[in-house]
């Protein structure tokens, strides 16, 4: 990546980011750009294209637009009175990737920024379109960016400028997954929403505080227990003492309880995570079940992350045939209390 500062010919007072991406993102369009071709003084041509998306969010102007030199290549320009994050730039692309579902990045960054204007050229290599589509589609505009905002406002409180929100972090294995083996995406799918639930959701069904204590007791009898076999009383402890720690499966048992994901996306986890964890090689009778396995476990995931950043509203639903658009309307307050003795013992 290469930087360059200068001194700006015109200081706004504003602080200023402008993006470009040297693909064609996609994302919600909602206002038309107006075209006039002439020649000399008569108007050959004239109409518009649907071409950019306008809006304001926490006194940020978000302004992208679909540029026709270079063919296929977006812009985004924002606009603060306020100073913005350092991290800004890096927090766009980390929402703009979920919002797309695709490994997007800028080629070009410009920041204005107490009188300064900055430069960064960025490689970015092309990357496929992977077989996850984006959480909304381009059409549903008012949902898109409402997303796109929530996502961007949990990422922004990352200070780190050097990595990526711990939730991106885990997003970014899907991104781009292409037409591979399907163990690969099962693989995949269960370590994204283990490392969500760990990142985003560390306090949910954490094990009760009398649970724990009766742990303690039997960890005390079996310290007691004289053995024949030294190893096999460490394992039994170890095993005692796994149970004080909260399991993936004790929180999405907790969230399927509460219906805040379904039996359904609940056993494509549990399936796929014991099959690709046992190296179980997917014969071609059970393919087609596979693979629906997997979309309704990315559903899974974008129920935790919409849970993480907040959001409520329109999404796909990949666990249903043909990807209906269903609307999400659970919040944190459907999750409380948060701590669990049940489902330590499923």
């Amino acid at each position: 990546m290469l930087y360059t500062t200068a001194e700006p010919a015109r200081v706004t007072g504003e602080d200023v980011r402008h993006l470009v991406f040297f693909s064609d993102l996609g994302i919600s369009l909602n206002k038309v750009i107006q075209q006039k071709i002439t020649s000399g003084d008569k108007v050959l041509l004239r109409g518009g294209r649907l071409g950019r998306a306008e809006f304001i969010h926490d006194g940020v102007e978000f302004a992208f637009e679909k540029l026709q030199e270079p063919p296929g290549s977006t812009e985004l320009i924002c606009r603060s009175a306020n100073p913005l994050p350092a991290v800004f730039d890096r927090r766009v692309q980390e929402a703009l990737r979920f919002m797309t579902f695709s490994q997007v990045s800028w080629s070009v960054s410009q920041r204005i920024s107490n009188g300064s204007l900055t430069i960064a050229l960025a490689a970015t290599p092309s990357s496929p379109s992977g077989v996850l589509p984006s959480p909304i589609p381009e059409h549903e505009g008012q949902d898109f960016w409402r997303l796109f905002c929530c996502f961007l406002d949990h990422v922004c409180r990352h200070p780190e400028t050097e990595t990526h929100h711990r939730l991106t972090a885990n997003l970014t294995l899907l991104l781009g997954l292409q037409k591979i083996q399907i163990e690969t995406v099962a693989l995949a799918l269960g370590v994204a929403t283990e490392g969500i639930l760990n990142s985003e959701h560390p306090s949910l069904a954490t094990p009760a505080t009398k649970f724990l204590a009766v742990l303690a007791q039997l960890d005390k009898l079996a310290s007691r227990i004289k053995c024949e076999y030294p190893k096999l009383k460490v394992r039994v402890q170890g095993a005692i003492r796994a149970m004080s720690e909260r399991r993936p499966k004790d929180a999405l048992l907790y969230l399927r309880e509460r219906g805040i994901i379904s039996k359904d996306q609940f056993k494509a986890w549990d399936e796929l995570r014991n099959s690709a964890a046992h190296a179980a090689v997917i014969d071609e009778d059970n393919l087609q079940e596979r693979i629906t396995q997997c979309f309704k476990l990315y559903e899974l995931i974008l129920i935790l992350t919409f849970l993480a950043v907040g959001y409520t509203g329109k999404y796909r639903q990949t666990s249903l045939p043909g990807w209906p658009i269903g609307v999400f309307e659970k919040t944190a307050a459907d999750l409380a209390p948060i701590v669990s003795d049940s489902a330590k013992l499923e």
